[in-house]
């Protein structure tokens, strides 16, 4: 295995060659019902795993580059998680349909001196969104989106400073779309997306930057062999 230190802008991301590698295991549990009588379907899936030897990131300040950081990788004690996802359908109509999907969450970093106890970097207690979907390919397809997350942190050691404690959100999505047959082997594909249409603004990850509210067409042409 080769290991090497990469600097980008005023980061530095340093190597450990003594760096052991995560053992997860994982078991789930689930099932899906369907209702033929409403047309209703949901699904459900119970899970539980724990990690060994996390490979976590500390962000240390570097005393060489004003501004600057340095990155290096580690490994932690161990971590438990444990959670249930859901998920739903729901036809109202014979072209809309009401669609959701909800995870809760638990995370927990055991036996480490540092972190016992903190949220696993990226694991909000809870996350999802609901959609409500019209597909109708003679006329128009729409899809209304409301997406949600709870807080959660950009590292292991659960920090308390902006961008890296990013707080819970909620926000609206609208894709509209229509395939147009020019012939049989080719159809003009047209697309008109806007993502976070009432423009909140919410905390990204240190390396993102949240853009608001945009809005985004797409046209393309595909060709059925």
């Amino acid at each position: 295995m080769v290991f090497q230190n990469i600097s980008t802008g005023k980061s530095q991301r340093e190597a450990n060659p003594n760096l052991n590698p995560e053992k997860t295991w994982m078991l789930d549990l689930g099932t899906d019902v369907v209702l033929p009588k409403f047309r209703t379907s949901f699904n459900i899936t119970g899970y539980y795993g724990e990690i060994e030897d996390i490979v976590s990131y500390r962000y240390d300040e570097n005393p060489l580059i004003s501004g600057g950081s340095i990155i290096r990788s580690q490994n932690l004690g161990g971590a438990k998680i444990y959670g249930l996802e859901i998920g739903f359908s729901q036809p109202l109509t014979e072209h809309l349909s009401l669609i959701g999907a909800l995870t809760l969450n638990h995370s927990e970093i055991i036996d480490d001196p540092l972190n016992s106890g903190h949220q696993l970097r990226n694991a909000p207690d809870y996350w999802g969104s609901l959609q409500l979907a019209y597909l109708n390919p003679a006329l128009v397809n729409a899809n209304l989106l409301f997406r949600f997350s709870d807080d959660r942190y950009y590292d292991d050691e659960n920090t308390e400073l902006p961008f890296f404690h990013m707080s819970s959100y909620e926000t609206v999505d609208l894709k509209i779309w229509r395939d147009w047959k020019l012939c049989d082997t080719w159809t003009l594909t047209t697309t008109l997306s806007a993502v976070n249409i009432f423009d909140d603004d919410y905390e990204t990850e240190i390396v993102y930057v949240n853009p608001g509210r945009y809005i985004e067409g797409m046209i393309g042409v595909k060709y059925l062999f």
